[in-house]
């Protein structure tokens, strides 16, 4: 009776609706279900389910190695503990499968049990729906707010990308006046610490974390100031900055990458950090 109503459970799943894994997610239920009846611990039974749920397959992120948004959602995927397949793909000379399979010809996609998601904020949702506990908030006014500040994030990208390829000193200039005035806005609703939301890691904190990693190379190079004076965002940056996820969310040879990207991509701004 216990198996059957494990069994059940399990399978009521949405994303369980394949038939195709409906054998092997049958032998992984009774795997777990003989451990449940040795250990006769409820809470196992949480694990059990979480670690089934994690939706049959593996899913696919697929990828370009310097992209911050791709970045986001590797930082959530390693913050949910799931695993995941990336494939790296150059956005200069794209295939034609992925033409075929994004929508807007933008990484990331994520491939998931036959389905394609597209667009880095929805893709972070869907991860963190799929592996609870949730961290998003669960109040629906608090959660509207942080996909407020992740599209703020999002725009914050942008412009740094902009000033990382800038062509001339005008250009330079307007942008990271606008970087400036942007962060100056972030500093006044940042009332927690050492995340957004307090002790608790969330989706604005992957949302952000591409940007001060960029940032402290590009810091490295040319003193920027733009967290001069503001320190409810330095101290966010460094707690991002130094956490195990965002640290291992970029490959091994991205600073040089990074840099290199700079140096071919534009005129003005490789004079200032590609030196």
């Amino acid at each position: 009776m216990g198996l059957l109503f494990i069994f059940n459970v399990i399978i009521d799943v949405e994303s369980w609706k394949s038939y195709q894994f409906i054998i092997s997610r049958y032998f992984i239920c009774l795997l777990f279900a003989v451990i449940l009846l040795q250990l006769k611990k409820s809470t196992l039974l949480l694990t059990c389910l979480i670690a089934v749920d994690l939706r049959g397959m593996k899913p696919e992120l697929i990828s370009n190695d310097l992209c911050p948004f791709v970045q986001c959602s590797v930082i959530t995927l390693l913050e949910k503990n799931i695993e995941f397949d990336v494939t790296y793909i150059d956005l200069e000379r794209p295939p034609t499968w992925f033409l075929e399979t994004s929508p807007l010809a933008m990484v990331p996609i994520l491939k998931h049990n036959g389905s394609v998601l597209f667009e880095s904020a929805v893709i972070n949702e869907y991860i963190d729906e799929i592996a609870p506990p949730s961290i998003h908030p669960n109040n629906s006014m608090e959660k509207a707010n942080n996909r407020s500040w992740i599209r703020f994030s999002s725009r914050l990208i942008d412009l740094q990308t902009s000033l990382s390829t800038a062509d001339s000193k005008e250009d330079f200039t307007y942008i990271l006046q606008e970087l400036s005035q942007g962060l100056k806005n972030f500093e006044k609703y940042i009332l927690n610490s050492p995340f957004f939301n307090g002790e608790k890691f969330s989706l604005v904190d992957a949302a952000i974390a591409p940007f001060f990693l960029r940032l402290r190379l590009m810091e490295t190079r040319r003193r920027l100031g733009l967290l001069e004076g503001l320190p409810n965002l330095q101290a966010w940056s460094k707690a991002l900055i130094a956490r195990p996820s965002v640290i291992n969310s970029v490959r091994n040879d991205f600073n040089l990458k990074f840099l290199n990207y700079i140096k071919t991509h534009s005129k003005y701004a490789a004079l200032i950090f590609a030196r």
